[in-house]
Formats: C-alpha cells, sequence, structure tokens
C-alpha cells in the first residue's frame, strides 16, 4: 500500500519504462492510481515514429493530474523527416501533449558517426536537425525540449549550449525561444547536492575541459545553475529546465546495485527541492524551478536498469520503490511563490480573460461564448486561479499576458495555449480547440 503525500510535489517527475511500451488500458489502471497516491506530476515516456502511445492512455493520464513529457531518442546521423513526424505532431496536440524531447547528447562523439563528428559547425548542425522537427512541432503548439547535453561531455556542454542559443538567436528562431525549454541530467558525479551551487558567478576560475583545485563546475547536480547562467547571457532570462535522470551518480547503465545511498539523495532532493532553485533570491526573482525527473517507475527485472525501477511489473514496491513511498509521505519544506501559493485542484481547462482598470470587454466574453457552452471550462481573469488547471488557455496578445505570465503558469506545470488575434480569429481558434 502506497501512502499518499500531504503535499503536492509539482516540480517532481519520474521516468516510466526505459522502453516505449506499457501503454494498455490495464497499464493506465495499474499506474495512474500509483503516481497519483505519490502525486508525481510529470511522467516522461520514450516514444518512437513507429506508432503513437494511444490516445486513451495519454487522456487518463492527463485526467489523473500528470503531464507527459514524450521523449524522442532520434539518431543525429540518419534524423527522421519533419514530414513522417507531421501525423504524430497533430495527434498528440490534440490529446494534450505539451512538452517533447527529440535527441540526446549531441555534444558526445558517440551520437553520432565519425565523418559527421570531425566536419566543421557541430553545433550549427545540431542546430539544423533540432529546428526540423522542433519547428513543426511549435507549429502544432508542442514545446520543444533542447536535447539533454553530456556534462562535460567531448564537446564541452556549456559551451555547447551557449553556442547553440547564439546560434537561435541569430536566426531569429524568437518564437522558439519563447517557448521551448531546456534539459539536463541531474548526475551528481558522487560529488554532494551543492556541487556547483551559483553558477560561474560564484565559481568564475572554473575552466573547461579542466579540473582546478578548490574550484566547482557544472559536473553535479547543480548543473542547472550553470545552464541558467548561460541562458542568462545569451538571452537576457532564464529558460525552463528539466533534469532527466535526478540524483543518479552518472550514467544508468553504471548505476551501482546498492539503492540505499540513491535512495537518501532522492530524500535530500525532495527535502531541498523547494529551495534547489531559489538561492539567496526571493521567489518574485525566479521565474522556473527546474523540474526533477527520476528513474524509473517500473522495469523488468531480467532488464539491467532493474535496479532503478521503483515498482515490479505486478505493481508491488521493489525495496527503493518502499524506501521512496515512505520518504514521500513526509512533509516536504519548500518555499513557495506567493503568487502560486495554493495547491492544484481538479480544475481541468482555464479559460484566462483578459480585464481592465475599467472593467472586463464584452466582446471577448461574445467571441469565447460559443466554447464556453459547448465545452464548459472553467472561466476567469486570474493568473493565481489558472495555475490550479490542467490546462490554460490564454485569450490575448502579449499587452494583455507577457510571456513571463505564461511561463509562470507552465512552470506550475499548466498546459498552455495562448489564443490571438481579431474577435473572428480568436473564435475560429477556439473552435478547432
Amino acid at each position: 500500500m502506497i501512502p499518499t503525500s500531504p503535499e503536492f510535489l509539482e516540480n517532481i517527475g519520474i521516468q516510466y519504462f526505459p522502453d516505449s511500451n506499457h501503454t494498455s488500458d490495464a497499464d493506465s489502471l495499474r499506474w495512474f492510481p500509483l503516481l497519483e497516491k505519490l502525486n508525481i506530476h510529470w511522467l516522461v515516456m520514450n516514444a518512437d515514429l513507429k506508432r503513437a502511445i494511444p490516445e486513451g492512455f495519454i487522456r487518463k493520464m492527463l485526467q489523473t493530474g500528470i503531464n507527459p513529457i514524450l521523449r524522442f531518442q532520434f539518431s543525429l546521423v540518419n534524423p527522421p523527416r519533419a514530414r513522417d513526424l507531421e501525423p504524430l505532431f497533430s495527434a498528440y496536440s490534440k490529446w494534450g501533449i505539451q512538452y517533447m524531447s527529440f535527441f540526446e547528447q549531441p555534444n558526445q562523439f558517440s551520437s553520432w558517426s565519425a565523418e559527421t563528428w570531425v566536419k566543421n559547425d557541430l553545433v550549427e548542425r545540431y542546430i539544423d536537425r533540432f529546428l526540423n522537427l522542433a519547428k513543426p512541432a511549435l507549429a502544432h503548439h508542442l514545446l520543444p525540449i533542447f536535447s539533454p547535453l553530456f556534462p562535460g561531455g567531448n564537446y564541452w556542454d556549456t559551451l555547447f549550449l551557449e553556442q547553440a542559443l547564439i546560434s537561435l538567436n541569430r536566426r531569429q528562431e524568437f518564437e522558439l525561444l519563447d517557448q521551448m525549454a531546456l534539459s539536463a541530467y541531474g548526475w551528481t558525479f558522487d560529488h554532494p547536492l551543492d556541487w556547483g551551487q551559483g553558477g560561474p558567478e560564484k565559481w568564475p576560475s572554473a575552466r573547461p575541459y579542466t579540473s582546478l583545485p578548490n574550484t566547482q563546475d557544472q559536473q553535479g547536480f547543480r548543473i542547472s545553475d550553470w545552464y541558467a547562467a548561460v541562458s542568462n547571457k545569451i538571452l537576457d532570462r532564464e529558460l525552463p529546465i528539466f533534469l532527466f535522470e535526478s540524483g543518479l551518480p552518472g550514467p544508468a547503465e553504471n548505476q551501482s546495485d546498492d539503492t540505499t545511498v540513491l535512495a537518501k539523495t532522492y530524500q535530500n532532493i525532495l527535502n531541498q527541492s523547494g529551495n534547489i532553485a531559489l538561492g539567496n533570491q526571493s521567489a518574485d526573482e525566479i521565474p522556473f524551478s527546474p523540474t526533477f525527473i527520476f528513474s524509473f517507475l517500473c522495469n523488468d527485472d531480467s532488464h539491467p536498469l532493474h535496479h532503478l525501477a521503483w515498482f515490479n511489473l505486478d505493481g508491488s514496491a521493489t525495496s527503493l520503490g518502499e524506501k521512496m513511498a515512505e520518504i514521500m509521505q513526509k512533509p516536504i519544506a519548500t518555499k513557495e511563490n506567493p503568487h502560486f501559493t495554493q495547491t492544484r485542484d481538479q480544475i481541468d481547462t482555464y479559460l484566462l480573460l483578459p480585464s481592465f482598470e475599467w472593467g472586463v470587454a464584452d466582446w471577448h466574453l461574445d467571441m469565447v461564448r460559443s466554447f464556453v457552452k459547448k465545452n464548459r471550462p472553467t472561466l476567469g481573469f486570474s493568473l493565481r486561479d489558472a495555475c490550479l488547471a490542467r490546462k490554460v488557455i490564454v485569450i490575448g496578445g502579449e499587452n494583455n499576458f507577457t510571456e513571463d505570465d505564461l511561463n509562470q503558469l507552465r512552470s506550475r506545470g499548466c498546459l498552455v495555449d495562448r489564443i490571438q488575434g481579431d474577435g473572428t480569429s480568436i473564435a475560429t481558434q477556439l473552435a478547432e480547440r
């Protein structure tokens, strides 16, 4: 029996299975109640080009209050054609998917062929491949996640990320930069969890490809501090970040079978999760907290990574799962953003309308009338209330709700869909939802 956690940790997620299977009705009945009791808010699922994850599975997941992240581990040597993914993008968008990632470790030699690795402009060639999939995804209201980089790596990861963001900025991919998220591996490298805290501002002597005495770097759990510094340097703002495999000492295949230390690390991450991104800054100054993704919900006991699973195939807890169930029922001390302090309620869709000093515009109410009558969403004018919904449909452009406003909602796990234009255009777009 898995106890119910007293706190809803909205920045905590878990990798589903290491494969792309286990998406039947029976799987949803077995795993979603467990996830709900553990208050896991994000579920990372491996996806492939051959078949879509069933609509019913995705919709049941969303109804449970769990946000899926689809992880396509495509080859960088032979990436798929965008047109082959269009049907998947269209379907996933309609079913409520928001985030997806396309490649893994583009800063590693092993992700490329020998001849493609040695060619000039590696970062530019990666960006070509990334944009080939990210832009069509964005056109379907799907939010791309920048591929996780190997910390350090054959091509130093912070340099790779900096050059990639410079490239996207130079190519004027501003809409993508406003919508995308970053990802990283939250490995500890056997360092304490606070290794590298404060990023390059605190550790200015850190150098790529070099380990200096009395100096810390991004090769640790606080890698998000370093990526945030890169984002601020190039874009003057932070991007949301997902930390895959949070708490593992390194790549999953090198993880020890002894899970006692790992469980303790997970407990420390949970205890600190509300404070990790805050540092010495106030909550108002931090637009995003990292989202921590643990590994794995379940795994076949014959699989080499079974020691990382929280549950067995029959739904019973592993030794690690039992420890995590015990840990996650304990109160977690977190710092809350005062603008978003409530616990998520069971609001499926919130229709967020602009309001003005003089009141509410009748024409906004008129243009959404048909949609409201047909779908019966919760309708309101409050960002604070909207953060309690699974999905938020935002009516109005930047002059009504800024991108920072929308990112506040995204950082709380909401699926955000902005609709703007004139009255006819907005009504038409709503009718397509």
